[in-house]
C-alpha cells in the first residue's frame, strides 16, 4: 500500500473540516479551496493570490473570486481548524488583538490611507488590518481567528477631510453654559473601536459554543487601547484587558486612612511617582546577561485618570543599563487583580506572538 504525501493528507483533513458548517460553501468552492490549500503548501515565500494560482491548476481570476466571497464565515473556518490542530484541554489561552500596517503605493487600493507605523514612527501611506488571535500560555503559539481591514471613514473621494456640519458656539464667559445637562459618554467613533466590536463578540460566542471547556478570560492589547472605553467593551463579553498605558498615566493609590465621619468617603490617596517608586512595592529583579540590563519589578493597585472608577493591577518595570546607567520604564496594567507581576509580564509579552502572525497576513 502506497502512503499518501503529508501535504495531501493535510489538504484532505482541512477540506473534511470545512464540510462541517452548513451553507458556508457552494458545491464548487470546496474543490477550489482544496486546490488553493495544496498550492499554499508549495509556496516558499509570502503567500498571495498570484502564487496561489501559479502553483495550482486554477486561474488567477478564479482564485480572486474565491477570496472575494462574502457569504463565507472565515471566523468559523479558523475556529474549526484551531479546534482540530491547536486546541488541547486544560491549556490556558489568551485573546489578543493588534493592528498591522503595510506600506502601499498607488491610488486605487481599497482602504488606502494614512496610518501610523510603529516601525517608521510616523504616518505613512499604507493599508491597515486588525487581527484577533488566540495564544497558548504554555506553548506560546498564536492562532489567528479573524482579520478585518481598517479604512479611513472621514475622508471624501478627493482625500480631504469632510467639513463639519455644525459649528461650535463660543461661550460668552467662562465655566459651564447655563442650562446645560450631563450627557452620557458615547463610545469612541474611531475605526479601531468599530472594527474591534464586530469580531470580538462573535469570536467569544463561537469559542464558548465549540469549546465550552476553554478558559480564555483575558484580552491582550497594546497601549492604544488602554483606556476606559475598551475596558467596558471587553467587560461586556467577560474579558479583562491587559494593556500598556503611557508613562504619564499618573497612577493614584487607594485611600487607606480613616473615614472623617461626614461627607463622601475619600477614594483616592497619594499619587505614585514612577521616577522614585517606593520600595514597599518591590517584587523582584531580573538580570539579562546578554544585554547587560537589570530590571526591577514593582506591583501595586491604583487608579488612573484614563480609567476612572476602576482599580487596576499595575506593574512597573524599571530597566537600568549597567554600562551607561541609563534608566527607562514600562508600565503594564489590567483590571484583573488576581495575576501576579511576573504572570502579567508574561501575558503581555505573548502579545508579540500575535504581532508576528499579523505581519504575515
Amino acid at each position: 500500500m502506497v502512503s499518501q504525501p503529508k501535504q495531501l493528507v493535510k489538504v484532505q483533513i482541512i477540506t473534511g473540516l470545512l464540510s462541517v458548517p452548513d451553507n458556508q460553501f457552494s458545491r464548487s468552492n470546496p474543490q477550489n479551496f482544496a486546490f488553493i490549500i495544496g498550492s499554499i503548501f508549495g509556496v516558499s515565500n509570502s503567500v498571495t493570490t498570484r502564487p496561489a494560482a501559479r502553483y495550482s491548476s486554477l486561474g488567477y481570476r478564479t482564485v480572486q473570486r474565491f477570496y472575494a466571497l462574502k457569504d463565507v464565515g472565515w471566523l468559523m473556518v479558523n475556529l474549526l481548524l484551531f479546534k482540530h490542530s491547536a486546541h488541547k484541554k486544560g491549556q490556558g489561552r489568551l485573546l489578543a488583538a493588534d493592528e498591522t500596517v503595510k506600506p502601499k503605493a498607488g491610488k486605487r487600493t481599497h482602504g488606502l490611507g494614512g496610518f501610523y507605523s510603529s516601525l517608521a514612527k510616523r504616518v505613512i501611506k499604507s493599508v491597515s488590518f486588525l487581527a484577533i488571535s488566540t495564544i497558548g500560555i504554555e506553548k506560546q503559539k498564536s492562532c489567528i481567528l479573524g482579520c478585518d481591514q481598517l479604512t479611513v471613514n472621514n475622508l471624501d473621494s478627493n482625500g480631504d477631510a469632510e467639513p463639519e456640519t455644525t459649528s461650535r458656539r463660543k461661550k460668552a464667559g467662562g465655566g459651564r453654559p447655563k442650562g446645560s445637562k450631563n450627557k452620557a459618554k458615547s463610545e469612541p467613533s474611531g475605526t479601531s473601536c468599530q472594527v474591534l466590536k464586530s469580531p470580538l463578540p462573535l469570536a467569544q460566542s463561537k469559542l464558548k459554543t465549540l469549546l465550552p471547556e476553554l478558559s480564555c478570560f483575558r484580552l491582550v492589547l497594546d497601549g492604544f487601547y488602554g483606556h476606559h472605553d475598551y475596558v467596558l467593551l471587553a467587560a461586556e463579553y467577560g474579558l479583562n484587558i491587559v494593556s500598556k498605558p503611557k508613562t504619564n498615566a499618573h497612577p493614584t493609590l487607594p485611600f487607606e486612612g480613616r473615614y472623617a465621619g461626614a461627607g463622601r468617603p475619600r477614594a483616592l490617596g497619594d499619587g505614585v511617582r514612577l521616577t522614585d517608586i517606593a520600595g514597599k512595592f518591590f517584587v523582584s529583579t531580573l538580570e539579562d546577561k546578554n544585554s547587560n540590563v537589570s530590571t526591577g519589578i514593582y506591583r501595586f493597585e491604583a487608579f488612573t485618570p484614563k480609567m476612572s472608577g476602576l482599580k487596576l493591577n499595575v506593574v512597573v518595570m524599571v530597566h537600568t543599563r549597567q554600562m551607561t546607567k541609563r534608566v527607562s520604564r514600562n508600565i503594564l496594567s489590567t483590571n484583573d487583580l488576581t495575576p501576579g507581576a511576573l504572570a502579567l509580564i508574561n501575558y503581555y509579552s505573548l502579545r508579540f506572538q500575535a504581532v508576528r502572525r499579523c505581519d504575515r497576513v
